[in-house]
């Protein structure tokens, strides 16, 4: 699934400049956002289209970004700090306008952002490629899906997490 990750620091006076700014910008463009600035998180999400995760800046007192299922949590592990937003099942304009917002963002904001992004928009902007892998990913994602369709019993829905894993895999290895 392509989804693009981030992780970086910044201090709760620069979020708050960000937030101020990505609500305009939200607001703009018909974006949905809610904003968090309490005593331990300031930050803000954005959903950028129905399908696609949101877009999670929100840092913690120490200036972390994290990512928002940790929120609660009094010790969080280290990979609580790396925060992702996945974008195909969205549209590549979506994945493309986050891309370049989060460059807009590290230029004002986000100084020390390091961002990943598994359709490489992020450090190509060849979209053609972006374009090849979304087709790629969909393409495999519908032939999964058919083989499930098409090969699950009612039965096997009714297997425990674990042993319909198994034959989930069975499936895909007798159909490969």
């Amino acid at each position: 699934m392509l989804t693009i990750h981030y992780q970086g620091t910044t201090d709760v006076q620069t979020m708050r400049k960000l937030i101020t700014e990505l609500t305009a910008i939200s607001n703009e463009l018909q974006w949905k956002y809610f904003v968090i600035d309490d005593e331990d998180f300031t930050g803000i999400l954005v959903t950028t289209h129905e399908k696609c995760e949101p877009l999670s800046l929100i840092i913690n007192r120490q200036g972390k970004l994290i990512h928002p299922a940790w929120l609660n949590e009094e010790n969080p592990p280290e990979y609580a700090f790396y925060v992702s937003t996945k974008t195909n099942f969205s549209t590549i304009d979506t994945h493309i306008a986050i891309v370049k917002l989060l460059k807009y963002l590290k230029k004002k904001y986000l100084h020390n952002i390091a961002v990943t992004d598994e359709g490489d928009y992020y450090e190509t902007e060849n979209k053609e490629l972006l374009q090849q892998k979304w087709d790629f990913l969909l393409k495999k994602h519908e032939e999964i899906k058919n083989l499930m369709e098409n090969n699950l019993t009612e039965n096997d829905k009714l297997l425990s997490a674990d042993n319909l894993a198994d034959r989930i895999e069975e499936i895909i290895r007798k159909n490969s």
